[in-house]
């Protein structure tokens, strides 16, 4: 109850503005301290998978791309579909495991 209240607050404070400092990063908190965040309020936030991912589809769909250029990928790696962390992402994998701020709070809005 408490987690999905921070959600609903988040959204609410982002929509109206709070751009400041501590603003920005009370929602970079709240998101961190929920480990899972809902698809909607992840694709308001900045999502690394989407520019550093590489690849980004279904777990066939990557590992057909890491096979057909398998010969880039490190000898020891076996497979080549990573699942996405921080979020319910509906079984999305990409090629690479990203591990650091994987989200991060989304960009001020412009009035």
């Amino acid at each position: 109850m408490v987690a999905q209240y921070r959600v609903i607050l988040a959204g609410i404070l982002r929509r109206r503005g709070a751009h400041s400092k501590r603003g920005m990063a009370w929602i970079e908190e709240t998101l961190e301290q929920m480990g899972m965040v809902s698809f909607g309020e992840l694709l308001l936030c900045r999502v690394r998978y989407f520019t550093d991912g590489v690849v980004l589809g279904g777990q066939a769909f990557v590992e057909t791309i890491f096979q057909r250029y398998r010969r880039y990928m490190g000898a020891r790696r076996k497979d080549g579909s990573r699942p996405m962390r921080g979020g319910e992402w509906g079984g999305l994998c990409t090629l690479r495991d990203l591990r650091r701020q994987v989200i991060t709070s989304p960009p001020p809005l412009t009035p």
